[in-house]
Formats: structure tokens, sequence, C-alpha cells
């Protein structure tokens, strides 16, 4: 479907039909950037996590060696 939606609008009969299902008529198309606030959010957010899973990393690591096993 976004194959299809990426060379322009279309309704979902026409979406649907490859998959032998009927839908009302209403056109959907891709609108760039649409995703755009999504992805910053993602990307403030991958510092932080990536910070808190270096931690864990580091606790899990020494607990493991503290306690004799690899």
């Amino acid at each position: 479907m976004v194959e299809r939606l990426s060379r322009g609008p279309a309704s979902v009969s026409e979406l649907a039909r490859p998959f032998d299902v009927a839908g009302r008529i209403r056109t959907f198309q891709l609108a760039p950037g649409a995703l755009d606030p999504a992805g910053e959010w993602i990307s403030r957010q991958r510092l932080p996590a990536e910070r808190r899973l270096d931690r864990l990393g580091a606790v899990l690591s020494r607990t493991t060696t503290k306690g004799g096993k690899a």
C-alpha cells in the first residue's frame, strides 16, 4: 500500500483491490514530512536512552563479574 501511495493518492477501493476486499470510497495519500515531528522526538530521546542503557550494561557487567559468572 505504501508503495502504491508513493505514486500518488488512491482510494481505499484501489488500495484494497489486490487483497480482494471492498471498502467505501475514501482517498488517501502520503503527506511528506508528516512523521517529521515523531522523528525529531525519537532523536531527542535517543541519547538519554543510550546513556541509561550504558549505565545498565555497566551495572550488569559488575554484577556478573562479582558473581564469578561470565
